[in-house]
């Protein structure tokens, strides 16, 4: 039984582990969206270019996505560590 509660806490260790290592990726494209449409943003200024804009505010809102993601994860990290 002791076996069994170790090896059950190690795998839920993991998943949480698994789960942080997704977060941080996806921090990191949030933080890659991000400086991507402010540089397209800002060539959009200079040029006056209205592509550039929507290319820029695409990536914002795939900016978005991902952070609604790492807000789901998040919340799943809490929940297995509350449960281990």
């Amino acid at each position: 039984i002791q076996l069994e509660k170790s090896s059950q806490r190690k795998w839920a260790f993991d998943e949480v582990e698994q789960l942080r290592k997704k977060r941080r990726l996806l921090e990191t494209d949030i933080t890659n969206l991000t400086t991507s449409a402010n540089n397209k943003a800002k060539d959009a200024e200079v040029k006056r270019d209205f592509t550039l804009i929507c290319e820029s505010n695409a990536l914002r809102d795939k900016a978005i996505i991902k952070q609604k993601e790492v807000d789901e994860l998040l919340k799943m990290i809490q929940m297995k560590e509350a449960s281990v």
